[in-house]
């Protein structure tokens, strides 16, 4: 991969040369993400906690950023450099990018960036921090199709890449997420995404995929989107459709909102999960004042564990609940929001409620 990447930087300053006018630009930016949390559990045990939640985990939570970008015409390159709690700074990012035929098509090497054919809440379909080749053709205006290959090494041969693709009727393959993929805009109307991502039979986390999302810009002040995200495609056991859709409307400095989601297991007598998330905002010069409230059914979520062990049925219902409210402060850059959460997983069950409070901050540079 390194002699790939190199490579491509090599041409990629060959056309930098030979390119009229040529203006290459150079930026820098970072920012730092981190929280202030204390946490309560219902048998009054407290830990404070010096980072943000992400998806309801707190691993890597603390982050620092610097990212830098190389542009020239139909040329680039981008590195991200990023700290996750402190710990020892890696590249996130790493990738050279080109432009060919007036932009009809671009390919994009290294550690990616791409959001292109990702929905927008749930980022089913992005590849970001994945190593490989993207290439995206653009056909007519706002259509572009995407095809990713993954680049890693085999074996034990650390410094030896090679292009694996994989798919369902393939033994014994190194996992490898090759997908293909397409977004659609119509202006003003409507954002379309959705892909197909290959999967390795050997591998439960890596078997084949579906996503698709939809966002409706066609009335003024709604937002509309609609997610869905389909796993382990062929596997009776394991194979589940996650479907999540939003619906919001803003009247001045009021905004209100309705999440939903659903989740639907292939296996026979697993429970049927959902969720209903309504929330409320309201703007005052630089403070937003928010509240948010969650109910959920059954089992709403479901892992895949391991290799080998199948995804965890929940056959009896489980419900529960949560409440958010919050103030976020828009300090130019940056952003800070102070809330509170209290949540009961199991509405009924002993040690199953806890709360949190909490102080997160955005800062920007």
């Amino acid at each position: 991969m390194k002699k790939l990447f190199v490579l491509l930087l090599a041409f990629a300053m060959v056309g930098m040369v030979f390119a009229e006018d040529a203006k290459p630009t150079v930026q820098f930016s970072g920012s730092v993400y981190g929280a202030a949390v204390g946490h309560m559990d219902e048998h009054q045990n407290m830990v404070l906690l010096w980072n943000r939640n992400y998806g309801w985990t707190y691993d890597d939570a603390f982050r620092s950023r610097i990212n830098a970008t190389f542009t020239d015409g139909n040329y680039g390159a981008k590195i991200r450099l990023q700290s996750s709690d402190l710990n020892l700074t890696e590249s996130t990012q790493a990738l050279v990018w080109m432009k060919f035929f007036d932009g009809l098509l671009k390919t994009k090497v290294g550690k990616l960036d791409d959001y292109s054919y990702s929905t927008w809440y749930n980022y089913f379909g992005n590849f970001d921090g994945k190593t490989g080749v993207l290439v995206q053709l653009a056909p007519v205006d706002g259509l572009s199709i995407g095809a990713f290959v993954p680049v890693y090494g085999i074996g034990n041969q650390k410094n030896t890449n090679k292009v694996v693709i994989t798919d369902q009727t393939v033994q014994n393959t190194f996992k490898g997420p090759t997908a293909f993929a397409a977004s659609y805009t119509i202006k003003d109307v409507a954002n379309i995404v959705a892909g197909y991502q290959l999967g390795s039979v050997d591998f439960v986390k890596d078997r084949a995929s579906f996503w698709f999302g939809a966002d409706v810009k066609a009335i003024e002040n709604l937002t509309a989107r609609v997610e869905a995200n389909l796993t382990a495609l062929g596997d009776s056991t394991n194979q589940k459709t996650y479907i999540w859709e939003r619906v919001g409307y803003k009247m001045d400095a009021l905004y209100v909102q309705l999440d939903a989601d659903q989740t639907l297991f292939a296996k026979s007598g697993a429970a049927f999960g959902f969720g209903v998330y309504p929330c409320v905002e309201y703007t005052m010069g630089d403070a937003t004042f928010g509240g948010s409230f969650g109910y959920f059914a059954a089992n709403n979520e479901g892992t895949l564990d391991s290799t080998t062990k199948p995804l965890s049925i929940y056959t009896k219902a489980v419900n529960g609940f949560s409440v958010n409210p919050y103030v976020t402060l828009a300090l130019g850059a940056h952003e800070l929001s102070i809330g509170g959460i209290y949540e009961d997983d199991d509405m009924g069950a002993d040690g199953s409620s806890w709360v949190r409070a909490y102080a997160m901050y955005t800062i920007n540079f």
